[in-house]
């Protein structure tokens, strides 16, 4: 596995880091905005469904050198998981600070959104990296690619694991 180098697992993780700073201060700056007219949670869901599917289109290009998922699905069952996540962690994180506060501020809300942010943000690096574009260029180097497994698991299926002779026998 390559550690080091723009194309490594650093790199990666470097760029990652970057547009998910990025999309969260995207999302907390919608968030802002829309709490003046509409309800936190409302405001919150609206912000992460955008931020979202934007940070993922960014990742795909920037993070990942513009690999393609791996499967047409993978995309977007990550964009799916990953915005339920965010949308029920947050809105919890939400829940909690509105049941300790008696009128908190968007201040103290953003800093919730934010902290949640950062755990999502380090599973769906994970998941990004390989499970969706693990088929990519650069992932391969990784031995992540669907088609080497899959052949191994034919291999494996197609292997007749009695043999004739003993099955003949009983």
């Amino acid at each position: 596995m390559m550690l080091t180098g723009k194309d490594g697992l650093l790199g990666q993780a470097a760029k990652f880091a970057s547009v998910g700073a990025v999309s969260t201060l995207a999302s907390i700056a919608i968030y802002a905005a829309l709490r003046g007219w509409m309800p936190a949670m409302t405001a919150n869901v609206v912000a992460v469904t955008v931020t979202t599917v934007a940070g993922s289109e960014l990742h795909r290009r920037f993070t990942f050198g513009g690999a393609h998922a791996a499967a047409g699905g993978r995309m977007l069952t990550q964009n799916v998981i990953s915005g339920l996540w965010a949308c029920t962690s947050s809105s919890l994180g939400l829940y909690l600070v509105a049941s300790l506060v008696v009128t908190p501020t968007v201040d103290q809300e953003s800093a919730v959104l934010l902290a949640m942010s950062v755990i999502g943000g380090l599973v769906r690096f994970a998941a990004l990296r390989l499970w969706v574009f693990a088929g990519g260029r650069r992932t391969q180097r990784l031995g992540f690619t669907p088609g080497r497994w899959s052949g191994a698991a034919q291999r494996f299926a197609n292997q007749t694991l009695i043999p004739a002779s003993a099955a003949q026998r009983s």
